[in-house]
């Protein structure tokens, strides 16, 4: 994708993906998400 122009670089596009994943909760089907939370217990820590 891209060369020099700033709207299409890829990272535009990887921090796309990385604010979908945060907002989605990707964290509690793929990762440690869900056991995180039992185990801390503050929301803002996940």
């Amino acid at each position: 994708m891209g060369g020099s122009n700033p709207v299409t670089t890829s990272h535009w596009v990887e921090a796309a993906l990385v604010i979908i994943a945060a907002l989605t909760l990707a964290g509690d089907t793929w990762g440690l998400g869900r056991w995180w939370a039992g185990k801390v217990g503050n929301g803002w820590l996940r």
